[in-house]
């Protein structure tokens, strides 16, 4: 069975809060666990909140966001359609003295994830969380 919503909503940072609600429903009606809830919550804030601070010049701009749960897995789409980011400043490690580890979180605590940007062309997070059953497959 298949299911999705697609929202699109202007760069204010409390529509943040609509995205990780929007997941959480999703997620929880397929039967994901309440761990695996909390760590798409943060995920899809991060991705979000990364969005509209760094990819939004201004709260007109909007951002997309897609949540599909099919075949075991919920996919999320975070786009925007801002300024993109240069690879060479996303951090390869955590550090309690720097911004700019959402990325880094997002990815530990997804299954998988990809990041598309181009440079004054937008930035994409793409992120996949299986369920519990479904990991022990990969």
């Amino acid at each position: 069975m298949q299911n999705s919503i697609t929202l699109t909503f202007t760069a204010l940072t409390e529509n943040i809060l609509l995205a990780r609600l929007a997941a959480a429903t999703i997620a929880h009606r397929h039967g994901f666990d309440i761990e695996s809830i909390e760590d798409i919550k943060v995920a899809i804030g991060e991705a979000v909140t990364n969005a509209i601070e760094h990819g939004c010049q201004n709260d007109t701009d909007t951002v997309n966001v897609s949540i599909t749960f099919s075949k075991n897995k919920l996919s999320i789409v975070v786009t925007d359609h801002g300024v993109g980011i240069d690879a060479n400043k996303v951090p390869t490690s955590f550090s309690m003295h720097e911004r700019g580890f959402g990325m880094l979180l997002i990815e530990n605590l997804m299954d998988k994830t990809d990041f598309e940007s181009i440079t004054g062309g937008g930035t994409k997070v793409k992120m996949v969380k299986l369920l519990c059953s479904e990991k022990e497959l990969i």
